[in-house]
């Protein structure tokens, strides 16, 4: 029996991968950190909205988790 193959098929569209990020509503200025769930702004705690950047600014962007850790100071074990 022959194995099932895995390549795609080509009835089935391929869509692009989005590079999502959260930024502060509330003050352009503050610093952009990639997409986490219930997040707010690290800074100043306002509400943040989501928005699509190119894959080059996004793998330069930190996680919401290492900006909360460069806001207090603490260091990683």
């Amino acid at each position: 029996m022959d194995k099932p193959s895995l390549t795609v098929r080509p009835n089935k569209p391929v869509s692009p991968k989005k590079y999502l990020v959260n930024y502060c509503l509330e003050n352009p200025h503050h610093q952009m950190f990639k997409v986490s769930d219930g997040a707010r702004c690290v800074e100043c705690n306002g509400l943040v909205n989501v928005k699509e950047v190119t894959k080059a600014e996004y793998h330069w962007l930190p996680t919401y988790s290492v900006l909360r850790q460069w806001r207090n100071g603490k260091s990683s074990k």
